[in-house]
């Protein structure tokens, strides 16, 4: 994973608000200063995962999964695996993974970050995981 280019993207997202401002803050932090920070073994404080959104050809229409643990409607999305050459590879995969979209093309002269946000996973006992963030 290419660590400074996801950093370098993430110091110059320009936030919406401030709570995206401490969250892109806390994504760079996590991204410089910890050895693992895409590992899902990483709990504390959490891990990075990728998602995308997905439009409809005309642009007018967005594509939302319910997730089955969280119960939310999130954009297509997930863990970032060792094998992702990068995050925008990681939002691919997971795009194709979670709708079976395989033939779409990335927005030209879009910015790869969107959107930039932390949110709270409850524990999964299942899975042998923690609370941690996303």
């Amino acid at each position: 994973m290419r660590r400074l280019e996801l950093a370098t993207w993430l110091a110059a997202h320009q936030p919406a608000d401030p709570a995206e401002a401490a969250a892109r803050d806390a994504i760079l932090a996590l991204v410089t200063d910890h050895p693992a920070p895409w590992s899902r073994k990483t709990m504390a404080p959490g891990h990075i995962t990728a998602s995308a959104f997905v439009l409809s050809p005309d642009g007018t229409s967005v594509l939302l999964i319910r997730h089955p643990t969280l119960g939310r409607w999130l954009q297509p999305g997930g863990h970032v695996e060792a094998d992702d050459p990068d995050i925008v590879a990681a939002a691919r995969r997971e795009v194709v993974e979670e709708t079976g979209l395989e033939a779409f093309d990335l927005a030209p002269g879009h910015p790869w970050l969107l959107d930039v946000d932390v949110h709270e996973i409850p524990e999964n006992p299942a899975k042998g995981e923690g609370t941690h963030r996303h």
